[in-house]
This record gives C-alpha cells, sequence and structure tokens, in this order.
C-alpha cells in the first residue's frame, strides 16, 4: 500500500507546472540535473489499533492508518537570496494548485485514501555533495487510510 500511495502522489504532483522531474522509491537519483524536481517518500505510518475508531455495517471495528509522506521539492541550487525565494514560492504555489484541486475521492487517484492534510514549509537541502545547497520547499502529506 505504501508502494501505491507514493507513487499515486509522484504522478499527480508531477503534473503541477514548472515541475521537470518527480521520483519516488526505485526511481530517487544520488545527483540532482533536472530542476525542479519533486521526490516523494514515505516517512511513517501510525495505526490505531482499537476496534472502536471508527463505524461500519453491524458495528464492526476498522482500523484507521495516518500514513505520513514528505514530498521535498528542490528548486535550484542555492545561489542568489532574491531569485532562490522568488522561485521556491512559485513552485510552491503550483504544487498548491495541485494539492488543492484533490477535492473529492478518489485522492490522487487511489481508492485507499480516504482523506488527507498537509503543510509546507521552505527548505534549504543538503543532497548528493555536501557542499551543494538546494533552495526548496517540503511538503508533509498526512494520509488517512
Amino acid at each position: 500500500m505504501r508502494y501505491a500511495l507514493v507513487e499515486a502522489i509522484k504522478d499527480t504532483l508531477a503534473e503541477a507546472e514548472g515541475v521537470a522531474r518527480a521520483q519516488a522509491h526505485g526511481t530517487l537519483t544520488d545527483g540532482m540535473t533536472d530542476w525542479p524536481t519533486v521526490q516523494v517518500t514515505w516517512e511513517r505510518t501510525e495505526a490505531d489499533f482499537t476496534s472502536r475508531t471508527d463505524r461500519s455495517t453491524f458495528g464492526a471495528g476498522l482500523r484507521q492508518k495516518q500514513v505520513t509522506v514528505h514530498v521535498d521539492v528542490y528548486v535550484r541550487q542555492r545561489a542568489l537570496i532574491g531569485e532562490d525565494m522568488a522561485a521556491v514560492a512559485a513552485v510552491a504555489d503550483a504544487i498548491e494548485d495541485v494539492l488543492d484541486a484533490q477535492r473529492a475521492k478518489p485522492f490522487f487517484g487511489l481508492a485507499a485514501i480516504r482523506a488527507f492534510k498537509w503543510t509546507s514549509e521552505r527548505v534549504t537541502f543538503a543532497y548528493g555533495d555536501p557542499e551543494l545547497r538546494f533552495a526548496g520547499a517540503r511538503f508533509v502529506l498526512t494520509c488517512s487510510v
């Protein structure tokens, strides 16, 4: 389920305006050659194992899981702060537009996702070469499955 969830989010966000490349799982690379690049990775799953967490027909309990996924957006190599921030804001807006468009099920084209929420923040990433920095953003999606 993790693989399908991450792939569905990656495929959906790859359509955001300005995104040059989207990666997840086996397509992650050690180097960053195309910018902006979106990398989608599974980070955490939390399950509620009580039998009364949700209702179902005839009173059967359903286990709820919250799956946390990181969407790291590498916008450009750090160079000039003003230009870097403008570029990050533009790509972050495009990603948000795609997330906001997910208004009805199936979210991200995957029936298993019942609901989701997200946060975002500006990030300066180190990637590959320890001296190499990228201006970007991190979106943290929490999906109820």
